[in-house]
């Protein structure tokens, strides 16, 4: 009897979340992130295949990013990073910034990972490539400098890509199941367990987090499989 409950629960929420238009929720918000999105398409393509990286799941993953972005804001927080993070690292401030909105913190987790990973190809191991007498603030600024470039977001997130493929079995997975893998680890933190990030996807907490002490209304995972089921996926295949 439980068991049935819990799997009636669960078709109503898939039920309730792919009936949510989120198109509508966040009108000219959205309407200018999926221009930027779809107008990039065909780069964003080439440049993932030549990385190694699939376009297809990838790209999902950011766009809940590119939906809240404010350029105001990562104007504000970029200088903020190029003060306070380059003198003093992630303790003194970690903010996102840039169209995919991420942060030091991440970009440092993902050096570590690139390095240990047993081969990686030329076009991703150049976020290792520091000068040869950098001191730890030199590293920071110019890492401050790369997250400012919106070719060096698409070079992490790559990264990002291979890092998780090394983590986790993702061929079997249909590609809504890694959109939603991806989303949740890229959200929440990709040197986590499967299970924590699997737990913390279902939370509720985009696009404000926990603002004013209470959840957000979305999950991040779904507005990325949304945008994907709606429009990336048709363009991928060439529909």
């Amino acid at each position: 009897m439980r068991a049935l409950l819990l799997t009636l629960s669960l078709l109503i929420c898939a039920e309730t979340v792919s009936a949510q238009d989120y198109e509508s929720t966040f009108g000219r918000r959205y309407a200018v992130a999926l221009h930027f999105a779809l107008e990039r398409a065909g780069s964003w393509r080439q440049q993932c295949a030549s990385m190694g990286a699939d376009a297809e799941t990838l790209i999902p993953v950011i766009f809940p990013e590119l939906l809240r972005y404010s350029l105001f804001r990562s104007e504000v927080e970029s200088l903020g990073l190029a003060t306070l993070y380059v003198a003093e690292g992630t303790q003194a401030a970690d903010f996102s910034i840039g169209r995919f909105q991420m942060k030091p913190s991440f970009v440092e987790a993902l050096e570590g990972a690139v390095a240990a990973l047993p081969s990686v190809p030329p076009a991703l191991s150049c976020i290792l490539e520091f000068p040869g007498a950098a001191t730890d603030r030199d590293r920071r600024a110019l890492r401050v400098r790369r997250l400012q470039s919106d070719a060096w977001q698409l070079l992490y997130l790559c990264c990002f890509s291979r890092v998780m493929e090394s983590r986790f079995a993702m061929a079997p997975l249909s590609a809504v199941e890694r959109i939603r893998l991806l989303s949740s680890a890229y959200n929440h933190g990709f040197w986590k367990t499967r299970e924590q990030i699997d737990a913390a996807g279902l939370l509720h907490l985009y696009p404000n987090g926990r603002a004013f002490g209470r959840p957000s209304p979305y999950r991040y995972a779904d507005v990325a499989v949304d945008f994907y089921e709606r429009y990336w996926r048709a363009l991928s295949s060439g529909g």
